[in-house]
Parts: structure tokens; sequence; C-alpha cells
């Protein structure tokens, strides 16, 4: 509690963090829906894990472009810009698979309307932390919105699962009713808080996507081993949101226990959050971040091997113990660079967002593929073997203090044009 405690102090209020915090529940509760439901209705339309995968990813495939362009077109918008626009796809995503036919045009179009709406709730995040908080308080505060991040994402795996027992399509209902909580909630939010600027000593830029790649370049650089451990992070994500969904609803039927899979994955980050901060004082962002990830894989590993159910759900719980503590840190790691970049930070949210949505591009079709070949739960010892790796690499390769090239991208940025 003394986490909480601390942001007594904040500026304009406490409140104003707990307040977007709400919403960004509903947002995500909604999502969390979806995220449960989509997968599993894909999956008895299309009869084939494989290709459920290749069309999960390409939600992503339209996320990374949406990366590229958002960073470069939308320098001076604030978090409002992109929660307005957020809403919108938001609704037409469920709508689109409502209402139109059960056809894979139809959900590649569903796809990209998720893709886009994923991304712009990440720019949101990322420009209202950077807005209403120091710097010195975005480890604490990615962390108290992580809890409301899990809790909704606890909670609508929960409510899928019930919802579906009705109909493969009562869920995308429910996910629309509560996005429009969400949407009178936030249009509540803007009239009581007034929208600060973002940065200072803006000036107009020409948009130039080829100078937006160089500049992504020289910031990939220094940051590659903080970029692929996202990568990875997001990878056993994107594994549990795809097929972790439909391996969830086989251990449903065939073991009593088997309905708190997703309840293991979730659970931990709702007490994980509070910590998220202190634990990296003595340590650093970075390395807690890389040490989390650690155990995360190592627990994922055994959790891929075990026959024994509940054994299977300690190990999935104790994983996403260590994946709620390195997710904030490194959000925490990436906030400070980009208040760093001052006018430039949107390229780096830009960067650091094209490692999530290449990760749901690859992952679903990966985890996917893995599951046609050897089973849906040796495809967690896979991903976990994977992210052991990928942590031991960063811990490696990461200096202590990182220099971002400062110079060099005002100097691209003076270019533009």
């Amino acid at each position: 509690m003394h986490v909480v405690r601390s942001f007594v102090s904040l500026t304009p209020s406490h409140s104003t963090l707990l307040t977007y915090g709400l919403i960004m529940f509903l947002i995500s509760t909604g999502d969390a829906i979806l995220s449960y439901a989509v997968p599993v209705f894909l999956e008895e339309t299309l009869s084939n894990p494989f290709w459920m995968g290749i069309i999960l990813s390409t939600s992503s495939v339209v996320g990374l472009l949406a990366d590229l362009f958002i960073g470069e077109w939308c320098k001076e918008k604030g978090y409002s810009f992109f929660l307005c626009w957020m809403f919108v796809m938001a609704a037409a995503f469920p709508l689109s698979l409502l209402f139109l036919p059960a056809v894979v045009p139809v959900f590649i179009l569903a796809m990209a309307f998720w893709g886009v709406y994923y991304e712009l709730i990440q720019f949101a995040n990322y420009h209202f932390v950077h807005t209403f908080l120091t710097r010195h308080q975005h480890a604490s505060a990615w962390g108290i919105l992580s809890l409301f991040f899990s809790f909704a994402y606890f909670l609508g795996p929960i409510l899928a699962g019930r919802y579906l027992d009705d109909s493969l399509k009562t869920p995308f209902i429910v996910a629309i009713l509560i996005l429009t909580c969400g949407l009178l909630s936030f249009m509540l939010f803007l009239h009581r808080y007034h929208e600060k600027g973002t940065y200072q000593q803006r000036r107009p830029m020409r948009k130039n996507i080829f100078t937006e790649l160089q500049v992504w370049t020289v910031l990939f650089r220094p940051l590659w081993p903080l970029w692929f451990f996202h990568l990875t992070l997001n990878l056993v994500d994107a594994t549990f949101w795809s097929i972790g969904t439909v391996f969830s609803e086989q251990l449903r039927s065939t073991h009593p226990f088997g309905e708190f899979f997703f309840v293991a994955y979730m659970l931990p980050a709702l007490v994980v959050g509070f910590f998220v901060g202190k634990l990296a004082q003595p340590f650093g962002k970075k390395r807690i971040a890389f040490l989390a990830g650690l155990g995360c894989g190592f627990f994922l590993f055994f959790a891929g091997l075990t026959t024994h159910v509940p054994l299977l759900l300690l190990f999935v719980f104790l994983s996403s113990i260590c994946s709620a503590l390195a997710s904030p840190e490194l959000s925490a790691t990436f906030e400070d660079y980009v208040s760093r970049l001052g006018n430039l930070g949107n390229e780096l949210v830009g960067l650091n967002q094209t490692a999530s949505s290449i990760a749901y591009i690859i992952g679903p079709v990966l985890a996917g593929g893995i599951a046609v070949l050897l089973g849906f739960q040796k495809t967690f010892t896979i991903m976990g073997a994977l992210l052991v790796l990928t942590s031991l690499l960063s811990i490696l390769a990461t200096p202590r203090k990182i220099h971002l090239p400062q110079k060099n991208l005002q100097e691209i940025s003076s270019t533009k044009g």
C-alpha cells in the first residue's frame, strides 16, 4: 500500500490517474472478452488452429503499419485524440463480426480494426503518463495502471467463457456494452480534466515515412536488447491469447480445475502491480524486468511438460507472477526514454510498439503451427525456452546506462521534408 500512498502528492492529483485507470479497465475488459472469444469463434468457424493463427496475425500486420504512420503523422496529438479514434475502431471490430457474413475477408477486416485500436490505446497510455506524471513516478504509474489492465484481463476471460456457453457471438454483444460504458466515462473524464500539452516548443514538421524509418534505425541501435525482450514477452502473451484460449476450453471439458487456466495466468498481476517501482529501486528497472522474464520463461517451460493439471496451473501462476513484474517495469523504462526524447517521443513509442505488433503477427501463426505438430501444451514449453534465452541475452547485452543519440536524432529531424 506504500505505492498507493505515494500518489497523494500527485499533481494535479492522484485521482486523475485512478480515474483514467477506470476508463482503461472498461476498455480492457471489453478487449479481454473479445481476445478470449474471437479465437474460439475463429477456430469453430475455420476448424484449424494454424489458419486461426493466420487470421489473428493480420490484426498485428495492420498494427505494425499503424505504428509507422501514427508516430509520424500524429506528433502534436495528445492522449484524448488517440482515445477518441480508439473508440471508433473498437466499436467497428465486434460490430463487423456480429453483422457481416462469417467469411475470411470479413475476419480480416475485423482484425484490421482490432490492430489499429490496440495501437491507439498504447499511444494514449504513453502520452497520458508523460503528460500528467513526473519521471520519477513512471514506474509506479505503470504499476498502478497494470492493476487495472490485469483485473480487466482477469475478469474478461471468465465472462467470455460463461457467455460462450450461450452462443459464440454473445460475448461480442457484452463487449460492446462495456466499451460503451468506457466511452461515457471518457467523456466525463474530458469534462473534468482538460488536456495538457504533451510537448513544449513544438514546430511543424513535414510528414516523411522514410525519415521515420531512419529515426527508428538510429533508436534501435542502443535499444535492441530491450526491443527483442519486449518482442519475446509479447510472443508469450500472444500464445496465451491465441492457442491458450482454445487449450483452456479443452481443459474445462476434461478436468474440474481446467477452467482456472486463465485465472492462473491473469490473477498474479492483480497483486504484483503494487510492488512495481519499489523492487526496481535497488536494482534498476531494466535488470528487474530481465530477471523477471527469466523466471517467467523458466516456469512456463515446465508448465508445458507436466501432465498433472494442478501442477500445470501452479507453473502458469508462477510464470505469470514474473511476467506481471517484467511488463510494467519495461514500460516504465521506455517511458523514461520517451520523456528524454521530447518532440521525438512518438517515434520511440512507435518503435516500441513494433515489437508488440510483430509478436502478434508471428505469435499466433507460430503457436498455431507448433500446436499442430506438438500439441497445445507443448507449445508453452517452446515459448518458455525462447523467453529464457532472450532474457539471458538481454542481461548480457544491455549496458547499465543507455545513452540515446540525441544529436543524430535532431539532425535527422531538422532535415525532414
